[in-house]
C-alpha cells in the first residue's frame, strides 16, 4: 500500500479501494487545546524546533526497535541525540517488549476500504494476546488525557486489521512509550506501558468510527 504525503503535510494511502487519508490526518482536526495553547505560549519558531527534536529522537528510537524485532543490526549515523535515543530503545526494549510472544507483521500496511489507513509499529501476541502494538516517545511520563490520540489509533487499526485479517481478530491494544533521560535531574530513561483490553478497545473504537464519519462529513 503506498503512500502520498502533501506539501501541507497531510498524507493519502492509496487501498485497492481508492485513496484514504491517513489515521494520523483524521487525528489531526481533533481539538488539542493544550497543543494549542503550548503553540501560543512559546511562538511558533520554537515549537517547530521543539517538535523536530522530538520527532527525531522519537524516530531513531522507533528504528532501534524495529530492527531489533526483525533481529538486524542497527547502524549508528551520529544524528543529534541518537544515544539518547539509544537509552530510551533500551529499556523499551529490556522492560516493555520482554512480553512479546509471536510477530506476526512488523511495520503493517491496514485500511478499512477507503475510509482510512496507516501502518502500525507491530501486530503479534503480547503476554499471550493478539495485540496491536504501537511505540512512542515522550520527554516525560503522559497522563490519561494526553494518550487519547495514540488509544484512537491502536484502535483505528484493531478495527483495519480485523476487517483484512478476520481469522486473527486483535484482542488488545499495547503502547510502549519511552521518556527521555534528565541527566542533569540524574532521572534514567523509563518505559510507560498502557495496555487496552477489550473493553476499552471497545470504546474507542466506537469514539473512531464517529471521529471517522465527522472527518468524512466535513471533507
Amino acid at each position: 500500500m503506498e503512500s502520498h504525503t502533501a506539501d501541507d503535510g497531510k498524507r493519502v494511502y492509496y487501498t485497492p479501494q481508492g485513496p484514504a487519508p491517513s489515521v494520523t490526518t483524521i487525528l489531526s482536526t481533533l481539538p488539542h487545546p493544550g497543543l494549542d495553547e503550548w503553540k501560543e505560549r512559546v511562538g511558533p519558531e520554537e515549537a517547530a524546533r521543539i517538535s523536530k527534536e522530538a520527532t527525531d529522537i522519537g524516530n531513531c528510537m522507533h528504528n532501534m526497535l524495529e530492527a531489533n524485532v526483525r533481529d538486524e543490526p542497527y547502524i549508528m549515523t551520529g544524528l543529534p541525540n541518537e544515544d539518547m535515543a539509544a537509552q530510551m530503545f533500551r529499556v523499551v526494549m529490556l522492560f516493555g517488549l520482554k512480553d512479546l510472544n509471536e510477530v506476526w507483521g512488523i511495520e503493517v500496511p491496514l485500511h478499512c476500504e477507503d475510509m482510512y489507513a496507516g501502518r502500525t509499529d507491530l501486530v503479534g501476541v503480547y503476554a499471550r494476546k493478539a495485540s496491536i502494538i504501537d511505540y512512542k516517545s515522550s520527554k516525560m511520563m503522559k497522563q490519561a488525557s494526553w494518550l487519547e490520540d495514540y488509544k484512537h489509533q491502536i484502535a483505528a487499526y484493531a478495527i483495519a486489521h480485523d476487517e483484512m485479517f478476520p481469522e486473527e481478530s486483535i484482542e488488545q491494544g499495547v503502547i510502549l512509550l519511552g521518556t527521555r533521560p534528565n541527566p542533569e535531574y540524574r532521572v534514567p530513561p523509563k518505559v510507560q506501558r498502557v495496555i487496552m483490553d477489550r473493553a476499552e478497545m471497545y470504546e474507542y473504537k466506537m469514539k473512531w468510527l464517529d471521529v471517522v464519519d465527522a472527518y468524512h462529513e466535513s471533507h
